[in-house]
Formats: structure tokens, C-alpha cells, sequence
């Protein structure tokens, strides 16, 4: 489906960002294309999961300023080209004032995706799929989480930032040609936030009668492992969580992976959960 969606989705995404720099000096245009900007942010949340929340809102607010009978006079007064061209400034200069997240990445042939699987107390072993973790599922599928001692080489997908970073590991022909440039990456500074995550977690689902998350929706699931255990379904008591590392290289040949597991949680006496194995104790390091 996606496929013969694609040159639609390219050309709308064309026009919409190149009617940005148009609708800024046109009041009537810019409606328009607040609204479509909506949808079209919408229509990503349905397709893909990604949730461009901060962008809507702005959108929203804008919308309804400029559709606003009240606010008339002040809109008719601040539609000039020269505010226009001010605004267009401004947008140009915002890398530089504002240092906002990029939005833009090289695809690299290396990609990491974190498997989580339970076991509960009827001693089944159960796949937890990255929707159970909604509205934070992209801490999983983005690969916020920090769980081995050093950085992954690549972001959620193989994206990297630079053309350097790309070419590097498109040189990658094994695992072990991959485990030389892991040994230099940055060490990883968010390995207490991200086990906190997963206890949190794992300490929700154990708590009978309370909300196992903080919401229980189900957003669309980006999780790149597959698993033929039975999922795991919010709210069964679970005695213990395994996190594996998956890592996967890309190449002409055909797709290599391996699986190294990352951290253990386990339930103790007081029924919460407590980190038991970290990667280094798992692998030897």
C-alpha cells in the first residue's frame, strides 16, 4: 500500500513545505494550508505512528487566530509583505537561534531495535510488543533507550547525522568489523533513566487494580523484531523482563543479525522489580 501511496505522499509533502514560504504573505492561503498541515500531520500519526504533537498545536493555534472575527483588525494590520518577509527571516535563521531537533538524517546499513519479552507467573514467556509501552512507545522504537555501555552507531532505523557516519558503517561487512567501531562510541549517559523507564513498567504491571501505563491506548507499532511467543497482554502479574539488543546488517548479500541480551529485571520479595543483569553481566564484558 505504501509503495503506490509514495509519489503521492511525495509531491504533498512538496507542495505543503513549499507553500509555507507562499502562504506566509497570504492571509486567506494560510488558512488553507494550516488546515492541510493538520491533516497532513494526521495522516503520519495513522500511517507511521510518528506523533508531530508540537507542530499541530502550533498549527491549531494559528488556525484559529487567523478564523478568529475578533482578532480581524489585528490580523488585517500585521498581513504586509514585510512582516512576511520578516517571518520567512526568521524561519531561515531558526537553526541557528533556536537549535531545533533535525529533521534529517543519511541512512546508514546498520540498524539496532530493542526486543522485550516477560515471564509471567504461570511461567509462559510473553513477547511485549513496543504498543504496549503507549504514549511512550517511541522511547523504544526511536531508540531513546540506553541500555549497553556504549552508544548505538546508528538512531531508530540506521538514520545517522552525518555523510561521515554513513560511509563508515556502509563499510561494515561483519559483526566484528561493527564491534571495532562500537568499542569508540560515546559511553552512554542515559543507562539509569532507561532502566527507571522499564521498571516503571514493569512495576505498573504488577500492581493490581491500577492502570499498567499511563495511558491505554494503542499506537501503531514500530517495534522491528518479531516473535513467536504469545504477546503479552497489560495487566498480568509478570515475575520478569528480558531485554535483548538487536542489531541487524544490511547488505547486498543478504541480512545479517544478532541477538545480545541488554538487562534483566526481576521481581523481588517486596513484589517490585529490581535490575538483576545489566549487558556486561550478560555477556561477559
Amino acid at each position: 500500500m505504501f509503495e503506490r501511496l509514495a509519489p503521492a505522499i511525495r509531491i504533498a509533502t512538496v507542495v505543503l513545505e513549499l507553500g509555507a514560504v507562499v502562504a506566509a504573505a497570504h492571509r486567506r492561503l494560510l488558512r488553507w494550508f494550516l488546515a492541510a498541515w493538520v491533516l497532513f500531520h494526521v495522516t503520519t500519526l495513522v500511517l507511521t505512528g510518528y506523533f508531530f504533537l508540537p507542530w499541530m498545536l502550533v498549527e491549531l493555534v494559528l488556525l484559529a487566530v487567523l478564523v478568529n472575527p475578533r482578532l480581524t483588525g489585528w490580523t488585517s494590520a500585521n498581513d504586509t509583505w514585510a512582516r512576511a518577509a520578516l517571518a520567512v527571516a526568521a524561519t531561515a535563521a531558526a537553526p541557528l537561534l533556536f537549535h531545533p531537533t533535525g529533521l534529517t538524517w543519511f541512512d546508514a546499513p546498520v540498524s539496532y531495535g530493542y526486543r522485550v519479552d516477560v515471564v509471567g507467573t504461570d511461567g509462559r514467556t510473553y513477547h511485549v510488543a513496543n504498543a504496549a509501552f503507549a504514549p511512550l512507545d517511541h522511547e523504544l522504537s526511536f531508540l531513546r533507550l540506553q541500555l549497553t555501555p556504549t552508544v548505538p552507531a546508528s538512531g531508530a532505523y540506521g538514520a545517522v547525522g552525518t555523510r561521515a557516519e554513513s560511509e563508515r558503517l556502509a563499510a561494515v561487512e561483519s559483526f566484528s568489523d561493527l564491534d571495532a567501531i562500537e568499542e569508540v562510541q560515546p559511553p552512554s549517559t542515559l543507562r539509569a533513566e532507561s532502566e527507571a523507564f522499564l521498571l516503571a513498567f514493569f512495576d505498573h504491571c504488577n500492581r493490581p487494580g491500577e492502570s499498567p501505563w499511563l495511558l491505554d491506548r494503542h499506537a501503531p507499532s514500530l517495534f522491528l523484531t518479531t516473535a513467536s511467543e504469545p504477546e503479552y497482554h497489560r495487566g498480568d502479574p509478570i515475575e520478569r523482563m528480558d531485554v535483548t539488543l538487536l542489531t541487524r546488517i544490511h547488505r547486498p548479500e543478504g541480512l545479517r543479525e544478532r541477538l545480545v541480551p541488554v538487562l534483566t529485571i526481576e521481581r523481588g520479595p517486596d513484589g517490585r522489580g529490581t535490575v538483576t543483569a545489566r549487558a556486561e553481566d550478560l555477556n561477559g564484558e
